[in-house]
Formats: structure tokens, sequence, C-alpha cells
């Protein structure tokens, strides 16, 4: 940045995204990375949502589960996959996770 002439950011790293956006709200900061629908919920809670707009995204998240390769039960674990892909092929898991404000992952 400095080679480009432009004046460099500064960038920390926490462990607390309710930290960031706070200093974001106060305006001691200019950005703050962290998940859409964490952030959007602290700015609720802390009510300085008014203070702070979403940029844009980064990358699709992902979500996936794991078992130990050497789970004893496999009948259990396919079981557990059809639990899983149920409600998100019926419509409700997206019925579900949309009634509380949040974007449901997709099924892929």
């Amino acid at each position: 940045m400095v080679d480009e002439g432009i004046e460099p950011i500064v960038i920390e790293e926490r462990f607390d995204d309710a930290y960031g956006l706070r200093k974001l709200a106060g305006e001691r900061l200019d950005a703050v990375y962290s998940n859409r629908d964490r952030g959007r919920m602290i700015l609720n809670v802390e009510k300085i949502d008014s203070k702070v707009r979403y940029a844009g995204q980064h990358q699709g998240i992902f979500y996936y589960s794991g078992f130990p390769k050497t789970f004893p039960d496999q009948s259990l674990l396919d079981r557990f996959e059809i639990a899983w892909k149920d409600p998100y092929q019926s419509g409700l898991a997206k019925e579900i996770i949309e009634s509380y404000g949040l974007e449901p992952a997709t099924m892929d």
C-alpha cells in the first residue's frame, strides 16, 4: 500500500467480534471482517445496528458434520445422514432458519 501511495490500513486480530463492531460503530475502525449473521446479531444486541452497514459477501459458508473413521455403528451414521437431509429437502430447515433472520446453507 505504501508503494502505491495509499495510506496503509491497520489490521487488528481479535477473538471477540462484538469488540470490533463496537469500535466500528464508534468510528474507531474503518471495517470489520465477520460472519454476516453473527455480526447482525451482535449489532442488534448491542443496539448499534443503525451505525454500521453490511458491505458484502466474501465467500459462501459451508457446514460439515464429521465422525471418526473408526465410528463403530454405520447404521447410526446412515440414519443421521437421512435425518440431516430430510428437513432441507422438505423445506422445513429453510423455514426454521429464515424465521431467525438467517440464510440457510446449501446442501451440496
